[in-house]
């Protein structure tokens, strides 16, 4: 794999390819310009794929696109891309806990850590998507602890901090629930019931905007500030 990086493999295997594809998109019907003895049927055969016989009617970017999403569509590509080269969740976490959570090594630390379903709930929200109206928004995010399911939580502030030794009467929470728990797949969404640690998830219908970046927890008080330590209350 590493021989592939270098630069004269790389041309020949991956760069000389696409554009041999571009020159026969190109150049369509006629031959390519600068080896006479290839066209695009030529190129389309000897890359396996299979085009019907009202694609070779097309002209320009139309055409390049549809042999290009048959030699290498981007769905099944970027997967096996991901399920490749990029590790589970369960792998990633046991060495990105730290950069994740600054806090002393507590059951917080250790279960992001183990990527533990039966842990505490921590979500990290990376985004709000206003409904229709901007009446209620739902949070999509990214679970590194705990099970998500319908419920009662509360939300600590910004102004949280867990390390303060002297409390304040400022409200550092509020309290929230989760409507409904979504599981999004493309352009497609199901509700269900619960969804556990190392999946990214929507929590429909929130009652109120929530700066984004916010992490939410059932049954404790732990700090939403980014980069700072999670703690109790």
């Amino acid at each position: 794999m590493k021989k592939l990086w270098q630069r004269e493999n790389f041309c020949n295997m991956i760069i000389k390819p696409i554009y041999t594809v571009l020159k026969a998109c190109s150049a369509w019907p006629e031959p390519i310009p600068d080896d006479k003895e290839k066209n695009l049927k030529s190129v389309v055969a000897k890359l396996g794929i299979t085009l019907k016989p009202q694609d070779y009617d097309l002209r320009g970017k139309a055409l390049i696109r549809k042999v290009m999403s048959a030699w290498l569509p981007i769905a099944p590509t970027a997967v096996e891309m991901a399920v490749e080269h990029l590790p589970s969740p369960k792998i990633a976490q046991a060495y990105r806990a730290k950069l994740l959570y600054t806090g002393e090594e507590d059951e917080y630390l250790k279960s992001i850590r183990e990527c533990n379903p039966n842990g505490p709930l921590i979500v990290y929200i990376s985004k709000m998507i206003p409904s229709q109206g901007g009446a209620r928004f739902s949070a999509f995010g990214r679970i590194f602890s705990g099970t998500a399911r319908s419920g009662k939580i509360k939300v600590l502030l910004p102004t949280h901090d867990p390390a303060a030794e002297v409390k304040t009467s400022q409200k550092t929470f509020v309290n929230a629930s989760i409507q409904k728990v979504v599981l999004m797949m493309a352009s497609r969404i199901e509700t269900i019931d619960s969804v556990p640690a190392g999946n990214d998830i929507l929590l429909k219908d929130f009652f109120f905007f929530l700066e984004q970046c916010l992490k939410f927890f059932h049954n404790n008080y732990l700090c939403c500030r980014q980069h700072h330590g999670l703690g109790r209350s």
